[in-house]
């Protein structure tokens, strides 16, 4: 796998996951399949969020 020269090690990454499993009919598992999602930009504009709102909090006038 080839990262991009400007990413920083380490790193972190938020993602969302959600698979399936499949059965045979005897109940024994023969697959798995689903999705993963990068949400990293959704969570750190979250955080970046909290962290203003509490910014203005401490802030009132």
């Amino acid at each position: 796998m080839k990262f991009p020269a400007d990413v920083d090690f380490p790193f972190f990454m938020f993602i969302f996951i959600i698979f399936v499993i499949d059965y045979d009919d005897n109940g024994n598992i023969f697959g798995l399949h689903g999705t993963l999602q990068d949400i990293t930009a959704q969570k750190l504009a979250e955080e970046a969020l909290q962290k203003s709102e509490k910014t203005l909090l401490v802030c009132d006038f």
